[in-house]
């Protein structure tokens, strides 16, 4: 006859609960994964391409008036039809050479995504190890 007292009642008890727990885990991963949908990607959200731009347009503001005052300088002090072009062909360099970095920015944004999905995949492949149940639980040999 097998006799099962308080302490063991409470264990299985305590084995559901964990055992509701996994299968509330399970259910949560497989419902980001199958709510992922496409990758898509926003410039504007992506916070190091944000970065990026915030550097490229104060960069190129500086050497633009950099550019404009050494022009200036040159002509004694006065501003010139040549001095703001040759500024504004600085920072239009800044802004050009963020514009070709894009496709890096965009690569590195779907490898995240891509990272995420597996990480996800695993996560639901291999879950936290679910509670022993039955006779195992209270001998060990589960």
């Amino acid at each position: 006859m097998n006799v099962i007292n308080e302490g063991q009642t409470a264990a299985l008890a305590g084995g559901a609960d964990r055992l509701a727990a996994w299968d509330d885990e399970l259910e949560e991963l497989y419902a980001r994964l199958s709510g992922r949908g496409s990758f898509r990607w926003d410039a504007d959200s992506d916070g190091l391409y944000r970065a990026a731009r915030d550097r490229a347009a104060i960069g190129g503001r500086l050497a633009m008036r950099d550019t404009m005052g050494r022009a200036a300088a040159l002509t004694g002090g006065y501003g010139s039809s040549y001095a703001l072009a040759a500024g504004q062909r600085e920072y239009d360099d800044y802004l050009r050479s963020l514009g070709e970095a894009m496709p890096q920015y965009y690569a590195m944004a779907r490898q995240r995504w891509q990272d995420e999905g597996e990480a996800l995949k695993d996560r639901y492949a291999h879950p936290g190890t679910p509670p022993i149940r039955g006779p195992q639980a209270q001998n060990g040999n589960g």
